[in-house]
Parts: C-alpha cells; sequence; structure tokens
C-alpha cells in the first residue's frame, strides 16, 4: 500500500446544511488509485432525485 486516496464529500440540498464525509483507502500503485477516485467521483457526481447536490474532491498521494 504505497497510495493513499483521500476522499472529501459534500453533500448539501434545499432546506440541508452541509454534511461532509472523508474517506482513505489504500492502493499498490498510483494507477490504481487513480481509477478508484475517477470512478468514486464518477459514481457519486450523479444528480439526486431526492435535490441532494453531491460534490466529490478525490486525491491520490504517495505515502513517505
Amino acid at each position: 500500500m504505497d497510495w493513499v486516496m483521500i476522499v472529501l464529500v459534500l453533500s448539501t440540498a434545499p432546506n440541508y446544511s452541509q454534511s461532509q464525509s472523508h474517506y482513505l483507502a489504500g492502493f499498490g500503485n498510483e494507477k490504481l488509485c487513480r481509477d478508484a477516485a475517477a470512478a468514486f467521483q464518477a459514481d457519486l457526481a450523479r444528480p439526486s432525485d431526492a435535490g441532494f447536490k453531491i460534490d466529490v474532491r478525490a486525491v491520490c498521494s504517495q505515502k513517505k
């Protein structure tokens, strides 16, 4: 596990205060980490039927 993906998820909706979640995941190489980050962002960035807006930020960093 040389690479770590750090994800921040912000969700907002009308009449709803913002909430945030953080995720950490370990990966064996940079490509796996970046592919997982892109998939995570694409999956959560879809518009919600309930009116929620979800903003996802994912970063891959090499552990030292």
